[in-house]
């Protein structure tokens, strides 16, 4: 499963690294080393600032990608 940054409409904006899925995949699962940690804010970082959602190619219920907001507030103010 690959890993985008997609508009509101689901519409592609930007395919994640290889590096950047493999980190947000491993963080999500509980590694918390700092090079993870550093990748996965940059990709974070980049998805609030052009307020693009995260959504991978498999397919959910209708045939839609599965997406995630990034939050709102990342705790770096």
């Amino acid at each position: 499963m690959a890993l985008h940054l997609v508009h509101h409409d689901l519409s592609p904006a930007v395919k994640l690294t290889d590096e950047q899925e493999e980190a947000l995949r491993r963080v999500a699962e509980g590694n918390r080393g700092e090079d993870l940690q550093a990748s996965v804010l940059e990709v974070l970082v980049r998805a609030h600032a052009e307020r693009l959602w995260l959504a991978c190619d498999c397919r959910g219920e209708g045939g839609r990608p599965p997406v995630n907001a990034p939050c709102r507030r990342l705790g770096l103010y």
